[in-house]
């Protein structure tokens, strides 16, 4: 299957900074009811930080907060088996759309991942893959049926 992202360099990250098609990406949104995330881009660190319930997201074993450099997005179809709201996502798909959210920048992005054990691709508006910042990277399926939820500012 090879590598899953392509990295950039850390002498030369992504900005987005010439891109025309990049919109501000400070507050994200998630459109998950049940505990209410969103992540929000701190420009001291460079790092999207991670709350739910209203209160920030810690890592249970330094009690620090759960920050991300990176944050890919995906339309995802699922697939719900009873009452309960037990699903699963349909991840296995091609030309969904999505986003790539770094250094306070967002761009649409289509993904495609072809089998169980291949990495998603995710490519820009010209059908090239994308390359990401190095770092830690948050990857979240939203539900079609939410997707126009999504709140990216």
């Amino acid at each position: 299957p090879g590598t899953h992202y392509n990295f950039a360099s850390k002498a030369d990250p992504i900005t987005f900074e010439d891109n025309a098609d990049a919109i501000e990406a400070t507050k994200v949104d998630l459109p998950f009811s049940h505990n209410g995330s969103y992540l929000e881009y701190d420009k001291e660190t460079g790092l999207y930080n991670y709350f739910e319930y209203g209160d920030p997201h810690l890592d249970g074993k330094t009690n620090e907060q759960l920050a991300f450099k990176n944050l890919l997005i995906q339309y995802c179809t699922y697939h719900q088996y009873d009452e309960n709201g037990y699903m699963i996502f349909n991840c296995i798909d091609q030309g969904k759309t999505g986003y790539y959210i770094t250094n306070g920048k967002a761009i649409q992005v289509t993904w495609t991942k072809t089998s169980d054990t291949d990495p998603t691709r995710y490519y820009d508006k010209d059908g090239n893959e994308i390359t990401i910042n190095t770092g830690k990277t948050y990857v979240a399926f939203v539900p079609d049926g939410n997707w126009s939820e999504l709140s990216i500012k």
